[in-house]
């Protein structure tokens, strides 16, 4: 073990050591793959051998650049990924791999291809490290307030007007918004923000905050709209003459909420109605939203970059 090298195998960086074997190489997942199974890593690293990188015969050097090839087997990482075998765990096959088709114009058209795909490579690498400076940043939101003197720390219960959890689904729902059932029913989740289904009646009518009880335990997630909240997910209805509801839940994003359970953590409104979060003054806590909510239009406009950028390196590969 060590700290200098960041060590690589089938996907993201694992650990560090002193030592590396790889420098600035395309890496491909040999062992338990998964869709994103080509990366590029930049500087020095260590290659396990759950992974492997690849380089240009000799004979064929001078009509086929090895960055090019990068990009291209980039592009391809979903044929790739066909290429594995198994079940709970997918190791490539190498002869299918080795039958993957890569297009092959002259070397001149090879350069000007990268340099294209470079441009748009280093944008979306921008936006990336903005993303997570800025989300990093995030966390820090409720350590802010440490430093605020007067804060006053309050019970989680003692700053919601309701705090309970959902019960069953409905019987009468479904799967599908349609003129009949328009009220969206939310669960425990993360993907599509916990949608469930949708009912006729609303159990929540105020804006309030939900809390994932199962699953991703203690995720927040703010409903503007009337909603029926299912499967013990956790609602916290504000008193909102003392706290604004999208402090709540940027505060609700910075606490490590107790977690109980076996096999299966849950989450229960009354282990957390004890739990303290600061309560500045509503022009305080007005002032940090306003200033999350801008980090959060940066954060989505980057994002909206990095998908357009990816699709211009789709048409500059495709039109090869």
């Amino acid at each position: 073990m060590g700290s200098k090298y960041p060590v690589y195998g089938g996907g993201g960086e694992s650990f560090r050591t002193d030592n590396f074997n790889r420098e600035d190489e395309y890496v491909i997942s040999r062992f338990a793959m998964a869709e994103n199974c080509v990366r590029f890593v930049r500087g020095q690293f260590w290659m396990m051998d759950s992974g492997g990188t690849f380089s240009i015969k000799e004979e064929c050097k001078n009509k086929l650049i090895k960055e090019f090839v990068g990009k291209v087997l980039l592009s391809k990482q979903s044929e790739i990924f066909a290429c594995a075998r198994g079940g709970a765990q997918k190791n490539i096959n190498v002869d299918h791999f080795k039958k993957i088709k890569i297009p092959l114009p002259p070397v001149e058209v090879q350069k000007e291809i990268v340099e294209q795909i470079e441009v748009k490579q280093n944008a979306i690498e921008h936006a990336k490290a903005i993303i997570e400076n800025l989300e990093r940043e995030r966390r820090y939101f409720g350590q802010s307030l440490r430093k605020l003197e007067g804060v006053e720390w309050v019970e989680l219960g003692d700053v919601c007007k309701e705090l309970f959890a959902g019960g069953d689904v409905p019987k009468d729902y479904s799967k599908t918004k349609n003129k009949e059932y328009t009220i969206p029913i939310y669960s425990n989740g993360v993907k599509d923000k916990g949608l469930y289904g949708f009912t006729k009646k609303a159990r929540v009518n105020e804006e309030a905050v939900t809390i994932s009880a199962r699953g991703t335990i203690g995720f927040p997630e703010m409903r503007n709209e009337p909603f029926y909240p299912a499967i013990r997910l956790i609602v916290a209805i504000p008193k909102q003459n003392i706290i604004d509801v999208m402090f709540l839940k940027y505060i609700l994003d910075t606490i490590d909420i107790y977690r109980n359970g076996n096999s299966i953590p849950q989450l229960t409104a009354p282990m957390i109605k004890g739990e303290k979060i600061p309560l500045p003054s509503l022009k305080i806590q007005k002032q940090m939203v306003e200033e999350m909510k801008k980090e959060e239009e940066i954060i989505e406009a980057n994002k909206r970059l990095i998908t357009v950028m990816e699709s211009k390196i789709g048409t500059v590969l495709n039109t090869i």
